[in-house]
């Protein structure tokens, strides 16, 4: 497609670097990884918006207690609303992250900025996984290229 815009966000988990944070003793979680959101090609005249999909993954022991939470990405100067692709530092493209298929709760920490939700859960054992949902809202005038963020994952118990 000529003047495409590619767009996709890469979720730190999937590159190995997961921030952990758990209580000593003999329940634990056992691990944490991520499927990247991919958007694929953004139309900056379309009127609608470009929405994709992703995954975190989580093991924990039964009955652990977790909370997943997901940083506003290493394009919004720490905030939530929007959250920022970049093309190489010259152009920026607004998305999201949230944790219904409706769009409607941002996916954060529960707390910087106020108004995002964090992914809860009890441990059973298995991997659970839980979709994360991604939205780039339409008529954005921006340069054609690659787009990315680092989205970072992190696993409190």
């Amino acid at each position: 497609m000529a003047g495409a815009r590619r767009a996709g966000i890469a979720l730190a988990a999937a590159l190995g670097a997961v921030l952990w944070a758990g209580a000593a003793g003999a329940q634990t979680c056992l691990g944490v990884s991520a499927t990247p959101v991919a958007f694929g090609d953004y139309d900056a005249g379309a009127g609608t918006p470009l929405d994709g999909e992703g995954s975190v993954s989580v093991t924990c022991d039964l009955g652990v207690a977790y909370e997943v939470q997901l940083d506003p990405g290493a394009n919004s100067g720490g905030a939530f609303f929007p959250r920022r692709m970049t093309q190489g530092g010259t152009y920026f493209l607004e998305y999201n992250l949230y944790l219904d298929p409706t769009r409607l709760q941002v996916w954060g920490d529960g707390a910087s900025g106020g108004g995002t939700a964090v992914q809860s859960g009890g441990g059973t054992g298995l991997q659970q996984n839980f979709p994360i949902y991604g939205r780039i809202p339409p008529l954005q005038s921006v340069g054609v290229g690659a787009y990315a963020d680092n989205v970072t994952v992190t696993l409190l118990w």
